[in-house]
């Protein structure tokens, strides 16, 4: 059954009192979850939410913050970015549901659809709009927001931008202050475990992004705190964009991003240090060549 027909089957069936509230708007949650490819079918779907009445008591159902979350990601995944931005703007007013206004993940939403239509600009302003408005509500930027907002700034090369972002994840306690760097064993662990004081999520959406791995990357290096004797932890794989994005970081100091031998006296695809660092094994390229020679 389509998304959009399962959704209209649970508006009927509340429309004849046969479900309760909490049953529509999850169904109406998940129907646009499904539709997030495809944003009309998606708006379809919350504007059915809104016609409907319960028989006997005449009863609206009020969409809640994580249904216009749903859509504000559908809005992020079909470029609809001014689409994204006008409804934030509905919600944060209190134009789309009495009682119900934006919380992180809706901040993360539109934040991220600004960051992949490069609207830096945008991105800069929503997250301010989170610093003025969020905290009367209990609502604060995590990893994720960090992760968003950063990258924006890295596409547009706003370094002084930044720069301000990563003293302000420090001073908010979402980063901690060492940026994943251990002084004592010399070694930089860009896993959101290590820098994040509060672990938001795994898989896709968890973690530090590589744009955010290169701006403490590049603040660290400039600082003097990291240098070609610093163990870069890339992943229990050594692959992805985390690593490359490292990789072409020590590369613009002048360091050759090799692999450190193990406790086992093999490479370790985890980590990198620059070359004089140690006897390692340089990691091979995307194709599976290593850097230098040619393929045959």
């Amino acid at each position: 059954m389509a998304p959009e027909a399962a959704n209209s089957r649970v508006i009927e069936r509340f429309n004849n009192g046969l479900v309760g509230v909490d049953d529509v708007l999850k169904a109406t949650t998940a129907a646009i979850r499904k539709n997030t490819n495809n944003w009309q079918a998606a708006k379809a779907c919350l504007d059915a939410l809104q016609q409907c009445r319960h028989p006997v008591t005449r009863e609206a159902v009020t969409p809640d913050v994580i249904v216009f979350n749903a859509l504000i990601s559908a809005c992020e995944r079909t470029g609809r970015v001014d689409d994204a931005l006008r409804m934030f703007a509905d919600l944060e007013q209190g134009r789309l549901a009495r009682g119900v206004f934006p919380n992180t993940i809706t901040y993360n939403a539109v934040i991220s659809a600004c960051e992949k239509a490069e609207r830096a600009d945008d991105a800069l302003r929503m997250f301010a709009r989170l610093e003025e408005n969020g905290p009367a509500r209990g609502v604060f930027p995590n990893t994720i927001t960090y992760n968003a907002v950063i990258s924006a700034c890295e596409k547009a090369d706003r370094q002084d931008a930044v720069s301000e972002l990563l003293d302000k994840a420090i001073a908010g306690k979402v980063f901690k202050a060492s940026l994943g760097f251990d002084a004592k064993l010399n070694k930089l662990d860009l896993h959101e475990g290590t820098v994040a004081t509060v672990r938001t999520g795994t898989g896709r959406e968890g973690g530090i992004s590589s744009p955010t791995a290169k701006a403490i990357f590049r603040r660290l290096s400039n600082e003097g705190v990291i240098n070609d004797k610093t163990e870069i932890v890339v992943g229990h794989r050594g692959s992805g964009a985390l690593k490359d994005a490292l990789a072409q970081c020590m590369r613009d100091q002048g360091w050759v991003p090799v692999h450190p031998l193990g406790l086992s006296g093999m490479p370790n695809p985890g980590a990198l240090v620059g070359s004089s660092a140690a006897s390692v094994a340089r990691p091979r390229d995307g194709h599976g060549s290593r850097p230098g020679t040619s393929r045959r």
